[in-house]
């Protein structure tokens, strides 16, 4: 998933104009699934964080604490007339 994100990102970055209406779809199908992912995640920090941090603290050890990450903004998303010619050109 993070190859395919990483591969998109490049696509979207190569072109001197704004992404297409199929590089905007790919994103939000990506960004979806890196949604699910990221609540898995979540989910199995909160279930097994706190016996790990209780096994640190008994060692003398520095507890991991769970930060939360800003999420990029989503992308503009473009209209089916984006894609039309303007003037003629």
């Amino acid at each position: 998933l993070n190859n395919k994100i990483a591969a998109l990102a490049g696509v979207a970055g190569s072109a001197e104009a704004a992404p297409t209406k199929q590089t905007t779809v790919v994103f939000t199908q990506l960004s979806a699934q890196l949604d699910v992912e990221l609540v898995k995640m979540k989910k199995a920090l909160d279930a097994r964080l706190p016996a790990i941090n209780a096994t640190l603290r008994k060692a003398g050890q520095p507890e991991i604490v769970a930060k939360p990450v800003d999420r990029p903004a989503p992308p503009i998303t473009i209209s089916d007339d984006a894609d039309a010619d303007p003037g003629g050109i």
